[in-house]
């Protein structure tokens, strides 16, 4: 029978539910089934929720979506449904969860039939994946993790609390280039620490395990950094030719050991977080508390004046009626430079509203502005993706030394921000860019040319 086969693009998620058999034994056969069932509702709830596809379920289940930040939602979704199942069974549960963005072969017998198989290198990967994965953790490969965390950008929910951190490189078992893992997770809910090593996958640590131009190196590193002489095992001793390696992407253990490539990231820290300088709004607060004074008094004015005005061509007989005519209109004119008065006002309110709800976050990987009062928007962006920085100051801002930062991203998917108002913009523009650079020689790979 003809087989009709399809190369398609897909995220793929392996989910499994940890330690079933400890389950199995601890609450017996009737209870470790009831929570079997209620984690398989919850996660086809989930998937159906956000638009996913179940593919299979035999020791977990691998589904697929079409894009990766769905897949993340799916994944912190499914541990606090576990974290709530627990609740209810007085028993530690948790699920350990792989994101892989890849190609697959999709294999039908026919063009009309509805039962496809799925095979491919992106699914030998996603199960390498799961394998260093533990119970309430989430890990993707490096597609996977820069897509979602794109896509995260200004999304309620995935910014606050969830924190994006890389490992590093892995040798997975059948594939012959090393895999770059990242993690997914909330702050202070699991360690965010390096997956441990499982029979098939272990961390990159050998000079040959080094990423070079497309695939693993084959070549002798410490031949070719030293150029082909003996290389010591003393860090203060260590010559590199710069023109070859850049010095600062070798590291040399005590043992001998020669790592050469970008570090691995570190865990996101604060830099810096602060309000815009209140110097900027100040003349503007002056501006309309000095506006709000002079339509109050014309308004109060305008009344009392009106009253004052002297009618004698009203016969006396109707001057009583006529006055409280002029009576009513004075108080409707007096009303208008109210409302004036109450728009001045307004704006000296929302300046100040605006000043204490407006806060910058500068991170070691990114940038964060936090906006509103009663609903939250972030704007950000991530230190590797930044272009420039340019600075304008008015005379103002120069008295009183703040500044006006633009942030030029060099994704075209990411729009520029701007931080209004910065405290000590000049400096704080240089430690951006340096911020910056170190986060790009962090997320960078030494390409080495034979």
């Amino acid at each position: 029978m003809k087989k009709d086969k399809a190369t398609v693009i897909k995220t793929l998620v392996l989910s499994d539910l940890v330690d079933s058999t400890r389950i199995t034994k601890t609450l017996g056969d009737e209870k470790a089934a009831e929570i079997f069932d209620l984690h398989n509702r919850a996660v086809r709830n989930l998937i159906i929720q956000l638009d996913g596809k179940e593919i299979s379920h035999t020791d977990g289940f691998l589904v697929f979506f079409e894009r990766p930040i769905n897949a993340v939602h799916y994944a912190l979704r499914l541990h606090d449904a576990l974290e709530e199942i627990s609740k209810g069974f007085n028993i530690n549960l948790a699920v350990r969860v792989g994101i892989h963005f890849g190609e697959i072969v999709s294999i039908a017998d026919d063009v009309s039939s509805v039962q496809f198989d799925y095979s491919g290198l992106a699914i030998s990967t996603v199960a390498r994946l799961l394998s260093i994965c533990q119970g309430g953790r989430t890990l993707l490969t490096k597609t996977a993790f820069e897509l979602a965390r794109r896509a995260a950008v200004g999304i309620e929910g995935m910014t606050e609390g969830v924190q994006w951190v890389a490992h590093g490189h892995y040798i997975f078992k059948g594939i012959e280039e090393p895999v770059e893992i990242f993690e997914v997770g909330l702050i202070h809910k699991v360690p965010l620490k390096p997956p441990v090593d499982s029979e098939k996958a272990r961390r990159a640590k050998a000079p040959s395990d080094v990423i070079t131009s497309g695939k693993t190196a084959k070549t002798e590193i410490v031949s070719l950094i030293s150029g082909g002489q003996p290389l010591v095992s003393s860090p203060e001793t260590l010559s590199i030719p710069d023109s070859i390696i850049p010095k600062e992407m070798v590291t040399l253990h005590h043992t001998g050991r020669v790592e050469i490539g970008a570090p691995t990231p570190s865990l996101e820290k604060l830099f810096w977080k602060g309000r815009q300088s209140f110097w900027h709004y100040l003349p503007g607060l002056i501006w309309a508390a000095l506006w709000f004074f002079i339509w109050m008094n014309v308004a109060a004015k305008t009344e009392s004046l009106i009253m004052k005005l002297q009618f004698k061509f009203i016969p006396q007989k109707d001057i009583q009626n006529f006055l409280n005519i002029v009576r009513s209109y004075a108080s409707y004119a007096s009303l208008v430079f109210y409302f004036f008065a109450f728009l001045a006002l307004w704006g000296t309110i929302r300046r100040i509203l605006k000043y204490f709800n407006t806060c910058f976050d500068i991170t070691t990987q990114r940038i964060k502005i936090r906006l509103g009062m009663l609903s939250h928007k972030i704007n950000q962006m991530e230190l590797s993706r930044l272009k420039d920085v340019e600075i304008s100051q008015s005379l103002w801002g120069k008295i009183f030394n703040y500044a006006h930062i633009r942030l030029v991203s060099s994704d075209k998917l990411i729009s520029d921000i701007t931080l209004i108002a910065m405290p000590d913009g000049e400096n704080k523009a240089e430690e951006i860019r340096k911020l910056s650079q170190k986060a790009k020689s962090e997320s960078g790979i030494v390409t080495i040319k034979e």
